[in-house]
């Protein structure tokens, strides 16, 4: 009786643990991160080369991820290979008439934007931007609902 006892109170607990288990990132999310960054950190891209997927970060980038968020990161990554910036999803305003307007996708544009890696508390994120031929791996954190760059890793020229 007492080893039935002990597997079933073995069996809620594994239950209630596996409930609490944080959700993966579904692609609304992703382009609301996107869209946000791109206005909260006025970032203009006119046109954008959606062939761009995979953040490489070095170790300097994996020391400022929290060891908590690291494995749901590494998971993210792995999961995003291969998978590219989509058509008609992707908004920057333009002050000259105040209005967002759609990002035009172009093979042979040098603007890129990776799709982010989002730590579990969705405060943090590390995303690959490159803009008129320069770019970097860069850390945002959210603070009061915007998007603030707090580090930049892995600076490149093109």
């Amino acid at each position: 009786m007492k080893k039935i006892l002990i597997g079933i109170l073995g069996l809620t607990l594994l239950t209630q643990l596996s409930c609490i288990k944080q959700k993966g990132v579904t692609e609304d999310e992703i382009y609301t991160i996107i869209n946000q960054i791109i206005s909260d950190d006025s970032i203009r891209f006119g046109n954008l080369n959606n062939k761009f997927s995979d953040i490489r970060f070095s170790e300097a980038c994996i020391k400022e991820i929290e060891k908590k968020d690291l494995s749901f990161i590494l998971d993210q990554k792995k999961k995003n290979k291969g998978i590219f910036i989509k058509d008609k999803y992707l908004k920057e305003f333009w002050p000259r008439d105040k209005q967002y307007h759609l990002i035009r996708l172009d093979s042979t544009s040098n603007n890129c934007i990776s799709i982010p890696l989002i730590s579990a508390d969705r405060n943090k994120i590390l995303i690959e931007i490159l803009t008129a031929g320069q770019g970097a791996t860069y850390i945002y954190v959210r603070i009061n609902n915007k998007w603030l760059r707090k580090s930049s890793f892995d600076s490149w020229i093109i």
